[in-house]
């Protein structure tokens, strides 16, 4: 899937400041993550949320595609904007239950992870 188009910052509306709108350029693989293409063979996935999307950074330039071209593997971006840390285990299984001979990296941001985290367990405990 690809979208395009353009989308203003987000604190525009609570300051009530002018900005120029910032142009996106958004894609996705069949699994509906942030990859250029198919990766049938990645040796290295990572699991993230927003940070790792990057949705306003052109795809060659995210994190994971960096990583790829300086490791030489194929890395799977396996990433959903604001997931917690489990639903992202959660998004892996949907990828593959075959980790033989692959490294998982998890990114975890302080700032909003542990706290969704959290939550998580409050609401787990309920059902």
């Amino acid at each position: 899937m690809s979208s395009s188009g353009e989308i203003l910052p987000d604190l525009v509306k609570n300051f009530g400041v002018e900005a120029e709108p910032i142009q996106f350029s958004y894609q996705t693989d069949s699994l509906g993550l942030r990859n250029p293409g198919p990766k049938q063979d990645a040796k290295v996935l990572c699991l993230g949320d927003s940070v790792l999307v990057a949705g306003l950074v052109p795809v060659e330039e995210i994190l994971t595609e960096q990583l790829e071209e300086r490791l030489g593997k194929q890395v799977l971006n396996v990433s959903e904007v604001g997931y917690c840390p489990q639903e992202e285990l959660i998004r892996l299984g949907t990828v593959t239950d075959d980790l033989a001979g692959k490294v998982v990296v998890q990114f975890v941001f302080e700032g909003n992870d542990l706290s969704d985290s959290g939550r998580w367990r409050k609401w787990s405990a309920r059902t």
